[in-house]
């Protein structure tokens, strides 16, 4: 099932295509950028296009939903990705990744593809519940959980190791429920 494409502030969320392994590419290949993800930076295009069809273009052939591009729509050029991974069809629950561009960081931009990836999970695909994983050093990560009300539900010490920094590192574990999505959004908070 493919993703509906969303669009706010000048940024739209559309489905990830090859097309965009430049953009990854200078995303990917700044080792800030991809501070606490598992991989490496990129050496090259072809690394990224490898990369982006690995890990997202092929998901469709396992049953799993698309990633989007986070695209800044004046440049028209991706900035970044955000994603449903690991979905478990039967508990109806997903977590949840992102990565952004830094030149686009502290923007309030991943906190706005957040708040439309988690109406699309509840109000589209019907999840029960989306999970975001992150580390304790993550603070941006953490500050976009919290604003769009994920709730911290434990903190796993020592358990996230980084190969590339040869270190343990605690991991949060937020969540949010589809009842407190919806309560949220009877408020008007979301």
């Amino acid at each position: 099932m493919s993703l509906p494409e969303r669009s706010f502030n000048g940024f739209k969320l559309r489905v990830l295509t090859i097309k965009d392994a430049k953009d990854y590419y200078q995303i990917g290949k700044n080792s800030k950028n991809i501070e606490y993800l598992t991989w490496y930076p990129f050496k090259s295009v072809r690394d990224a296009k490898k990369q982006l069809n690995q890990m997202y273009l092929r998901k469709a052939n396992y049953g799993q939903l698309d990633g989007y591009a986070i695209v800044d729509v004046k440049l028209k050029k991706m900035i970044g990705i955000i994603e449903f991974h690991t979905i478990n069809s039967f508990a109806k629950t997903a977590h949840i990744g992102y990565l952004l561009h830094q030149d686009y960081w502290n923007q309030g931009i991943t906190s706005r593809a957040l708040k439309e990836l988690i109406q699309v999970g509840f109000e589209y695909f019907m999840f029960n519940k989306l999970f975001i994983t992150t580390v304790k050093e993550n603070i941006g990560s953490r500050k976009v959980c919290e604003k769009n009300d994920f709730k911290l539900i434990e903190i796993k010490p020592h358990f996230h190791y980084y190969e590339k920094h040869n270190t343990y590192h605690d991991l949060y574990i937020y969540t949010l429920e589809r009842k407190d999505y919806y309560d949220s959004k009877t408020k008007g908070n979301l």
